[in-house]
């Protein structure tokens, strides 16, 4: 985040690295608390959403829905989240922001702090396996 705030953009290396470890709940649950409403989040997550590939785009792309919508870009959040959504339809996070977005919420409704984690039960059409669906890549 460093790296992008101050006008870097990561190596194709450091990239599908990011990628591969948001698939894991407490590093993308860190994410989600130091995607704090900086513009200058945006083109990280942006970045990241365009490079990843299908099956692990959903948690960055959450990411970058989130960053919009803390930076009061309503319309990239949607973009964002659809293509989450449109990855992994059970992904949670995404089906929660997208909601918060859809009834008008305020970001700050949702606070700093990740509203779920690996102990929370499944949601509709999820099986247990260690935590959300961003916990594993799915093939389609």
């Amino acid at each position: 985040m460093r790296h992008h705030r101050g006008g870097g953009r990561l190596s194709d290396d450091d990239a599908a690295w990011l990628t591969v470890l948001l698939q894991h709940p407490a590093v993308r649950d860190l994410a989600w608390q130091l995607t704090d409403g900086h513009v200058e989040d945006l083109p990280l997550w942006t970045d990241l959403t365009r490079r990843a590939h299908h099956e692990v785009v959903a948690a960055p792309a959450t990411l970058l829905g989130l960053a919009a919508w803390r930076c009061g870009n309503g319309a990239l959040a949607a973009v964002a989240l659809d293509r989450a959504l449109h990855a992994d339809p059970d992904y949670r996070m995404a089906v929660l922001l997208a909601q918060a977005l859809r009834a008008g919420m305020p970001p700050s409704a949702l606070g700093d702090r990740a509203p779920f984690g690996p102990a929370d039960p499944p949601g509709p059409g999820q099986q247990r396996r260690g935590g959300d669906s961003a916990s594993r890549p799915r093939s389609r």
